[in-house]
């Protein structure tokens, strides 16, 4: 795909020469008949002019475009690439998030990632709050321990706003 972009570039500066050298031609060409009564032709040329300029405008825009897309594309094989090393698993509070893989001798702290961030092409690292592991970019919390035995919870009266 990237490459399809670069020749799509190659030719967006191609048919920008094509219409530099096509100005030059009637540019010569109005030098050539200055003499005389020339005022059709020189319409034309305006009218021509007028068109080489439009369809460089639409060029420019293609190609900025384009230049566009090759970065998103960029980013996505980029965002693919680190996904790669991801899986999904289930925390013991019930949650479903994504967790880095380790390998032996790897030097990344073992973490997860928000899924309905991922979804939306977007790692969003997982921060510890209290019982829960919460998503600073969409703010959605994931329990992060077991349901307590029989549904009940259980207060520690010592201590508030801890379970």
């Amino acid at each position: 795909m990237i490459e399809q972009i670069a020749q799509a570039l190659g030719l967006t500066k191609l048919a920008g020469e094509t219409i530099n050298l096509v100005r030059t031609e009637f540019e010569a060409v109005n030098r050539r008949l200055g003499k005389g009564d020339t005022t059709a032709l020189r319409l034309q040329i305006a009218q021509l002019s007028e068109k080489i300029a439009d369809t460089q405008l639409k060029l420019h825009d293609i190609t900025q475009k384009l230049v566009e897309a090759q970065g998103a594309i960029e980013d996505f094989e980029a965002f693919r690439e680190e996904r790669a090393h991801y899986g999904l698993v289930k925390l013991a509070g019930g949650g479903i998030v994504l967790e880095r893989q380790l390998h032996q001798g790897s030097v990344v702290p073992h973490h997860y990632i928000c899924a309905p961030c991922a979804q939306h092409l977007k790692i969003s690292y997982l921060q510890p709050a209290g019982r829960h592991l919460r998503c600073p970019e969409c703010g959605e919390k994931f329990d992060n321990e077991p349901p307590p035995e029989g549904g009940i919870v259980k207060v520690n009266r010592g201590h508030w706003g801890e379970l």
